[in-house]
């Protein structure tokens, strides 16, 4: 009863894969040679155009894409924007955690700050109890803004496991923080 679900399983993978190769890969070098352009300072390329790749093939499984190239270079672009916002954000934090005081928009008025200001410390629990290895690379990825694959290197684990911990991480971090009532903000990264 279970060989059903399997050759389903098999099928659909099959078809994910001739999919990713006849509709995705023919605009991987179209989408480095934009990103690069539109975004000289953007450290690492391949991080961006790899996450963008899951994105999309996380949003067909769920039936929601439309357009195979609009929405790739839709989510690079989200992406590499949110890689600047998190440098940014990089600069002005400690390894200990968020300098809360110092990462605030300066145009918010009290209220605002003050949910900011509650919501980076509670960001800061939320790293605080994942588990150890995933807590690690999380820390050297959003924080210290890292590669996958110089994570890998420096925790001696596969790139395929760091993404694991990473994808891990944020979903933990995400359900601690909705958890205790906060939930993504449109303004905010």
């Amino acid at each position: 009863m279970s060989e059903p679900p399997k050759v389903i399983s098999d099928l659909s993978r099959a078809e994910a894969a001739r999919w990713f190769a006849d509709e995705v890969q023919p605009h991987e070098l179209h989408l480095r040679a934009w990103l690069k352009k539109q975004y000289p300072k953007l450290g690492d390329v391949d991080d961006v155009v790899q996450d963008s790749f899951l994105h999309l093939l996380n949003a067909r499984a769920r039936g929601s894409v439309q357009s195979t190239k609009g929405y790739l270079f839709g989510i690079a672009r989200h992406l590499a924007l949110r890689t600047f916002r998190r440098s940014k954000f990089v600069a002005q934090t400690s390894a200990e955690g968020p300098a809360t005081d110092e990462v605030m928009d300066e145009s918010a008025d009290v209220a605002e700050w003050a949910s900011l200001r509650s919501e980076a410390l509670l960001a800061a629990e939320a790293i605080k109890t994942l588990p150890a290895r995933c807590r690690e690379v999380f820390v050297l990825r959003a924080i210290h803004g890292l590669s996958y694959d110089e994570i890998a290197r420096r925790c001696e684990l596969s790139p395929q496991t760091v993404r694991v911990q990473m994808a891990r991480g944020v979903r933990k971090c995400v359900d601690y923080l909705r958890s205790r009532g906060i939930e993504k903000r449109s303004s905010h990264p």
